[in-house]
């Protein structure tokens, strides 16, 4: 059958020269989408980045207005370094705002980590859970530490404060640690 298949074979050419232009150009549109998309990205990293910078200027300020000589690095010690310096601080200004005893602060930390290293919870959010606990005097949230409610009231009918009553107990459980 001596057929004539160069028409065939230049089709054949021209839908495969087709093809290879489309995908080149799906691959370009989807260059420039990823680029655009990187670029978002990063500036929207460095916005975060602005602001936890401005967020952690705010915090330091307050600090050093309000902290003693050295209860950073007292904090970092109670802690064992398991939290940081921005942590520590803001923790420290959320105390100070609802009258926790600064030289309190400490023992609380140090208490809130021996209690994270016993029950597998989050050094953060025990510590946190303290603060809170003892700042809307709620026997609910200081729970999350393993204080027993009724032993804080109990140590509160003697006539003490609830700081004063998690502060007992807590040299309590301490010594039982010891």
């Amino acid at each position: 059958l001596g057929l004539d298949n160069s028409e065939f074979k230049q089709g054949l050419q021209g839908a495969e020269n087709g093809a290879d232009k489309f995908s080149n150009g799906l691959k370009s549109i989807g260059t420039k989408i990823a680029s655009i998309f990187a670029v978002e990205a990063i500036l929207r990293f460095g916005k975060e980045l602005f602001e936890l910078g401005a967020k952690a200027e705010g915090v330091r300020r307050a600090f050093e207005r309000m902290a003693p000589t050295g209860l950073l690095n007292d904090l970092r010690e109670a802690t064992g370094n398991t939290i940081d310096d921005l942590t520590l601080m803001t923790n420290a200004v959320k105390a100070n705002n609802f009258k926790i005893p600064l030289d309190q602060l400490a023992t609380l930390l140090k208490f809130a980590q021996m209690r994270a290293i016993e029950t597998g919870e989050s050094i953060d959010y025990l510590a946190d859970s303290i603060i809170l606990g003892l700042s809307r005097e709620s026997v609910m949230i200081l729970d999350n530490l393993g204080l027993s409610a009724a032993n804080i009231r109990k140590e509160m009918e003697n006539g003490g404060s609830m700081a004063q009553a998690v502060g007992k107990i807590i040299q309590e459980e301490f010594a039982k640690a010891s």
